[in-house]
Formats: structure tokens, C-alpha cells, sequence
């Protein structure tokens, strides 16, 4: 069946699946892709599965926060209207940004724009430790989530600090120049690279990495998949 959703999302390049989670750039998308290629090389099972996608919002200028914002109210607002034979929804879209002072400036943007954009529940931010919907309720996850992260309010967080460190000590000490700083709170990195240290770092994963090196990733496709009620529990992390 191709409704409105399909028709729309092929034009614009998308593979949909019903369960999707539009992100800020192809960073986002290439690190999971490898961490789904490792889990499946290690397990012989897949990661996300033919249930939930993983969608940069936008190329370049196209993408970011912006960009996630932009796309999903129009995916959103197609999708309330593709609805199911019983009135149900077809296709679900969440957002997820990046840890940083534009990505908390976007999702509180979002849920000023749209009123009924619910924070952990349809937005969220990148976090070192994503909580896992262990019961349905959104206070309960907000709670889990702030009780995990306490004491790394301040720490900004993208997609590249789920890597290990063994990984990115690795890199920095062979391309140094791409690492502008190093931020340091309870245990937990993030740092700051060049635009092209972050090329290059893209480049040196997929060709380094291994399954050990992103269980963080791992265990953010695993809260992911709890967010929309999906099965996660068999994912060995």
C-alpha cells in the first residue's frame, strides 16, 4: 500500500518503515548503519530490523535542527492524515537532536510551535546515558532520564562521543589536528573536532571499528526501540 507518507518520502529520498527517527545529518545515520553492520556480523541478527529507520532530516544546509524540525512537522502532519483502516497511525516520527546549545534551542522550539510535541515522548535529546522505557508513562522516562544524567547537565553530546574511547584516543592521536577540544565530566568525553576531523573520523570508523567499539550506539538503537513500544530486550548489550 503507497499513501500519502510513501509517495511523499520517496520524492524527498526517505526509506520510511512505520517506526522512524529523523536525525540532523548523515553522521548520525552512517554511525548506526555501522553499528547495525557489526551487530549483525557478531549475532547474525538484525538491529533495527525492518520496523524502525533512521533518517537524516536533510543534507548540509538542509539538515541540522532546522532541518529535523522542518521535516518532521510535515512528516507528522502527513502522517495524522494516512491513517489506517481503523483510524490508526501507519507511520510514527520522533525526533532526536544532537546535545548541544542549538539542539536544546530546537526542541524547545519544536514544542513551542507545536503544542502537542511531547519531550520524551516525541523529541529528545542525545544524552551519554538514553533511558530505556522500562514502563509506558513519559514522567517516568523524563525521571529515569534526568537521574541518569545528573551531574552531566552542562555536557554537550553528539553522535561521534558514543564511540569508545579506545576508538577515539586512537584517531586523535593519529589525526590531532582534528580535535579542537576535550571535555571531560564524570568519566564522560566530548569532543570538539573540525569540520573535516569529523570527515575523517567517519572515515577511520568505518574502516577500524569494531563491535566493542560502539556499544554505546548499540545501546542507544536499544532505548530508541523502546520509545516506540518496539521489541528491544534481545539486543545484546
Amino acid at each position: 500500500m503507497s499513501g500519502l507518507v510513501e509517495i511523499w518520502s520517496h520524492q524527498i529520498g526517505w526509506q520510511v518503515r512505520k517506526h522512524n527517527v529523523l536525525v540532523e545529518g548523515l553522521s548520525d545515520v552512517t554511525y548506526i548503519a555501522l553499528a547495525e553492520r557489526l551487530y549483525k556480523a557478531t549475532w547474525n541478527r538484525p538491529l533495527l530490523g525492518p520496523d524502525l529507520a533512521v533518517i537524516a532530516a536533510g543534507i548540509a544546509d538542509d539538515g541540522g535542527v532546522d532541518g529535523v524540525n522542518r521535516r518532521l512537522n510535515a512528516a507528522r502532519q502527513m502522517a495524522d492524515a494516512d491513517r489506517g483502516p481503523e483510524g490508526e497511525l501507519r507511520h510514527r516520527f520522533i525526533g532526536l537532536f544532537d546535545n548541544d546549545r542549538a539542539g536544546r534551542r530546537a526542541l524547545a522550539r519544536a514544542c513551542e510551535f507545536d503544542r502537542r510535541l511531547v519531550p520524551y515522548q516525541d523529541v529528545f535529546l542525545l544524552q551519554p546515558v538514553m533511558p530505556v522505557a522500562l514502563v509506558q508513562g513519559v514522567a517516568r522516562l523524563r525521571a529515569d532520564g534526568i537521574a541518569l544524567n545528573k551531574g552531566l547537565e552542562a555536557l554537550d553530546w553528539e553522535i561521534e562521543d558514543l564511540l569508545s574511547q579506545r576508538l577515539l584516543a586512537n584517531f586523535e592521536q593519529r589525526f590531532p589536528d582534528c580535535v579542537l577540544d576535550t571535555h571531560n565530566v564524570r568519566g564522560k568525553y566530548h569532543r570538539e573536532f573540525t569540520r573535516q576531523g569529523k570527515v575523517e573520523l567517519r572515515k577511520y570508523a568505518l574502516a577500524h571499528a569494531t563491535v566493542a567499539d560502539v556499544d554505546d550506539i548499540l545501546r542507544l538503537v536499544k532505548a530508541l526501540r523502546s520509545y516506540f513500544g518496539l521489541l528491544h530486550s534481545d539486543i545484546s548489550i
